[in-house]
């Protein structure tokens, strides 16, 4: 059964209340997440996992039951089934309310509770929104973008980032392979912390759902391998 994010979260001390997290337009913005809440009511970390423009897949919450620590709080964004007829119309128009929904929560978590470690997960397209937030944010403690890349973000943009970046990337995406030079030379270039993987034998579709046309099984070995990494980074020794 799916599990919408409630009207407020426990982050530490402080609640987070979505019904006062709204746009122009008076959005409530609790339609767009999914939680999976940890043992903990005092949690020191969110966990921001961007799916991309397919939306939530299962693995997606399977993943995110089991990513983060006993105290952190995982947020799974879900722009696909709230924007359907917007997406439709505008590719551009969904996107930036999309990057627009994710800038206003973690602006009010950081209000709320200015010590809020925040994780960010991209993946494919939603590498590119976790780039707009860690270009416009300092509270970022970390980012994993996996099989994605940031084509709108400007070169000058990467010098604002402060996080340290994961990155994992197939090895069988030519497309890919160019943005990934043009990442390395930005952000090796202003100094940041980024660690590169490269999935072997792996084509652009590794992520999508497994028994899905396109999903290899050198394919799903990637997925896997990747999902265990980014695991044992975030809940550390």
């Amino acid at each position: 059964m799916r599990t919408i994010l409630l009207v407020s979260l426990a982050l530490g001390f402080a609640t987070l209340a979505f019904s006062q997290v709204t746009d122009s337009n008076d959005t409530n913005f609790e339609n767009f997440f999914e939680i999976f809440e940890k043992d903990s009511l005092e949690a020191q970390r969110m966990i921001l996992i961007l799916p991309g423009k397919n939306g939530i897949y299962t693995w997606h919450r399977d993943f995110a039951k089991l990513v983060g620590r006993s105290n952190d709080v995982v947020f799974l964004f879900d722009p696909v089934s709230t924007l359907p007829q917007s997406r439709a119309a505008s590719k551009d128009w969904a996107y930036a309310n999309e990057v627009e929904i994710l800038k206003k929560v973690v602006d009010e978590a950081k209000r709320q509770e200015p010590s809020t470690e925040i994780i960010l997960i991209g993946f494919e397209e939603g590498v590119e929104q976790c780039f707009e937030l860690m270009t416009r944010f300092t509270n970022i403690r970390e980012a994993y973008v996996v099989g994605g890349y940031p084509r709108s973000v400007r070169a000058s943009q990467f010098s604002k980032i402060q996080c340290k970046i994961y990155g994992f990337f197939p090895d069988q995406d030519k497309e890919g392979t160019r943005y990934l030079s043009f990442m390395k030379r930005y952000l090796y270039g202003n100094g940041k912390n980024f660690q590169v993987s490269i999935l072997k034998n792996a084509s652009q579709s590794f992520l999508e759902e497994s028994g899905e046309d396109g999903t290899s099984p050198t394919d799903q070995l990637a997925k896997k391998e990747v999902l265990s990494s980014v695991r044992k980074y975030i809940q550390g020794p």
